[in-house]
């Protein structure tokens, strides 16, 4: 008996051993975010392209399935038109936002078994930016054209978002593998952290805080070796 426990415990620890428990990697995120905006008097204009890039490990715990996390540069943002004060007059005026996170991704990673050369998988979690970095442009008709605004102060320091994707690796050679996906980020807290007039009444505007979430859906490309 003590025998055949001793033969168990040999070949468990050869196919924990045989099996990769750490994938490093880098990947590459082209994407479109927009801004969706929480505020009466605040309307979405549209969105902006931007990228990520950065490095990825997964913790395998299992033949199925592992832990992703790593280190990303993010850049994203989105237009928003509001109540602003230009040139001494309140009017609606358009503002195209440019903002930079350091992203830090913990997600649960499923996947098939290799079919062929191709394993699929899905993933979903959270991930934890930290702003780096905000500008804003506004709209022609705007006092402050000419440029890029910087506007950290108005933008909330951390960001937490719902990451979900799916796609596939393709094995290269041995234990490398070319990564294809699409993500989506839905974002959970409110970004912006300045006030807007609140033109109800003209005569005596007062100030309404101005919230948005960062949302973004884009394309997955990595390498894992």
């Amino acid at each position: 008996m003590k025998r055949h426990f001793l033969i168990i415990l040999i070949l468990s620890g050869l196919a924990v051993h045989g099996q990769k428990k750490i994938e490093l990697g880098l990947s590459l995120k082209p994407a479109i975010s927009w801004l969706k905006p929480n505020t009466d008097e605040v309307e979405s204009q549209g969105s902006r392209f931007g990228f990520t890039y950065g490095l990825v490990s997964n913790f395998n715990f299992g033949e199925n399935y592992a832990l992703g996390t790593g280190v990303d540069i993010t850049t994203m943002g989105g237009k928003l038109r509001m109540n602003n004060l230009v040139d001494s007059t309140y009017k609606r005026q358009e503002v195209a936002y440019r903002l930079q996170y350091i992203e830090i991704p913990i997600t649960l990673r499923m996947r098939t078994k290799e079919i062929g050369y191709m394993v699929y998988y899905g993933h979903f979690g959270l991930t934890t930016g930290f702003n780096i970095g905000a500008t804003a442009e506004y709209d022609p008709a705007g006092s402050n054209q000419g440029g890029e605004v910087d506007i950290q102060d108005e933008i909330a320091l951390m960001n937490l978002a719902l990451n979900l994707g799916l796609g596939f690796q393709y094995n290269l050679s041995g234990t490398t593998n070319f990564v294809v996906g699409i993500h989506f980020h839905n974002g959970f807290l409110d970004i912006l952290t300045n006030k807007i007039p609140e033109l109800s009444n003209p005569l005596d505007p007062g100030e309404k805080n101005i919230n948005a979430n960062q949302n973004r859906l884009g394309l997955t490309l990595g390498v894992l070796f």
